[in-house]
């Protein structure tokens, strides 16, 4: 007798309510590949969450540190964050912006065209906007009243833009504002605040650093006008300021880079030759004495020329000073020392129209100029002085005859 082949036998089974499904062993593996795919998913789902929520913090945390104003928008247009510097110069609220189209901020000419720059950067992705600071630039705040006519609304910026893109590839604009109208005054207190002080002197002072001090070889000039106080009897305020303001402009233009102007006494003005943090690129210069004196030459000439109406006397004298910078509500650069002193008598002691210098100054450059003595008390120190005053420049003949002398 043929053996017939035993069928496996199938189970079936059925779940209350269903139709009779017919199960088999492999049904196990179906179910934990599905348990399996839709746990990855999951997954994937909460990794992306918390990639987006990650992402949406570091924006937060960019409008919240932000020294300027920031708005972030989408690829479409839409602002999705502003920081309250944006807020309070604009004098909208957080909701009035959130959600809104950028369009809003902008004036009617870039109104009208913007969508058609975000969809051409879409299409192209040439950062020609990016990067790239744009003064000049006009934004629209809210209107205070109904009808406000939005050029009076329109307020001047610097505007930069860049781009971010987050894991999936969704693009945002983020644009930093500057209000130009403090940018402005920025600037202008830069440029006063630099003017203030030698180049050195000023990048530690904006550093906020303390104590910024030093000592230098130095020659100290003072000029002052003779005969002022008794012109300025019959003077009104404003010719007398007009008048000092033209002297000051003829001694600035006198000492040009050769020398550093320190401050006015009045109508006393002194500068400095020789400081190594005064000139231009530190740079030491050993001949100060002889600057000090060619600076003042050069400013009775240009006195003279431009038909300055008043005389002036002028003293100099070299040697070691302190400088550095003193206060804290006004901060000033500064020169201290006997050498400061000594120049101030040299400049009393002086006659209308002279340059009268202490003797140090005339040993160190008596091979370059003429002197004519003269013995003094000076005040503050014992005993009897020599000064000089300059008669004039020696002939070049004299300073090189005086070299080969040297040099033998």
């Amino acid at each position: 007798k043929k053996k017939k082949k035993k069928k496996k036998k199938m189970d079936y089974t059925a779940t209350p309510g269903t139709p009779t499904a017919k199960t088999t062993r492999d049904d196990d593996s179906v179910t934990s590949d599905t348990t399996y795919q839709s746990e990855h998913n999951v997954s994937n789902a909460v990794s992306e969450y918390q990639k987006q929520k990650n992402f949406a913090k570091v924006l937060d945390n960019l409008c919240k540190i932000g020294m300027d104003g920031m708005i972030v928008i989408s690829d479409r247009g839409v602002i999705l964050r502003v920081n309250g510097i944006v807020l309070s110069l604009l004098e909208y609220l957080q909701d009035e912006l959130v959600n809104s189209k950028i369009n809003k901020l902008l004036p009617k000419y870039h109104r009208s065209r913007h969508d058609g720059y975000l969809l051409r950067y879409n299409r192209t992705l040439c950062p020609v906007i990016l990067n790239h600071e744009r003064k000049g630039f006009h934004i629209v705040r809210k209107a205070r009243y109904q009808g406000e006519p939005e050029e009076l609304r329109s307020i001047a910026i610097a505007l930069k833009v860049t781009e971010i893109v987050d894991a999936n590839g969704q693009r945002y604009f983020v644009g930093v504002i500057k209000d130009e109208r403090v940018w402005y005054k920025n600037e202008v207190h830069s440029k006063i605040v630099k003017q203030m002080f030698p180049d050195p002197i000023y990048n530690e002072v904006m550093k906020h650093k303390t104590n910024i001090s030093g000592k230098d070889d130095c020659s100290v000039v003072f000029v002052d006008l003779v005969g002022f106080t008794s012109k300025c009897e019959a003077m009104k305020p404003s010719e007398i300021v007009m008048l000092l303001n033209r002297y000051f402009k003829i001694m600035d233009e006198a000492i040009g880079e050769s020398a550093r102007f320190i401050k006015t006494i009045g109508d006393c003005y002194m500068y400095v030759c020789g400081l190594e943090c005064c000139t231009p690129n530190m740079i030491k210069y050993y001949d100060h004495p002889k600057k000090a004196i060619d600076i003042a030459l050069r400013s009775l000439e240009l006195l003279k020329q431009n038909g300055f109406e008043l005389n002036v006397r002028i003293g100099i004298c070299t040697g070691s000073a302190v400088f550095g910078v003193f206060g804290n509500k006004i901060p000033v650069f500064d020169v201290f020392g006997e050498v400061v002193n000594i120049a101030s008598r040299m400049e009393n002691l002086g006659t209308p129209g002279s340059v009268t210098v202490f003797n140090n100054v005339r040993n160190l450059t008596q091979n370059f100029f003429e002197f004519r003595e003269r013995v003094v008390d000076i005040k503050g120190m014992k005993g009897k002085h020599n000064v000089y005053d300059v008669i004039g420049v020696k002939k070049r003949s004299d300073i090189f005859r005086i070299h080969q002398k040297v040099v033998a």
